[in-house]
C-alpha cells in the first residue's frame, strides 16, 4: 500500500491532481494493477481519492469491504486496513 501511496504521489507531482482511479497508475506508476491478497476474488485495492480524508484500503483479514471502515478492535480481524493518503482523519498529521 506504501507503493501505491507513492505511485499516487507521483502521478500528481505529474498532472496535477490524483488519478481517479488506480488502473491510470498502469504502466507508468506501477507495473500492473494492484490486487489486494485478501480480497478471494483477487479485486484491486479500494481507493477513494475524493473521500474525507482520501484513502486507499484493504478488505483485510475478514475478505470482507466494510467501505474503508477501520477495525473496532486492535485484533483487525473486523474491518478495513486503511492507508491515509492525506494525513490521518480530523487533519492529524501521520
Amino acid at each position: 500500500m506504501a507503493a501505491i501511496s507513492l505511485a499516487i504521489r507521483l502521478y500528481e507531482h505529474d498532472h496535477g491532481s490524483w488519478p481517479e482511479a488506480l488502473d491510470e497508475l498502469v504502466p507508468e506508476y506501477l507495473p500492473a494493477e494492484p490486487f489486494d491478497p485478501f480480497d478471494a476474488e483477487m479485486r484491486p485495492f479500494q481507493y477513494r481519492p475524493h473521500g474525507e480524508p482520501p484513502i486507499l484500503y484493504s478488505v483485510g483479514p475478514n475478505g470482507v469491504d466494510d467501505g474503508g471502515t477501520p477495525p473496532r478492535s486492535r485484533s483487525r480481524d473486523d474491518g478495513d486496513i486503511m492507508f491515509y493518503l492525506d494525513g490521518l482523519p480530523g487533519g492529524a498529521a501521520p
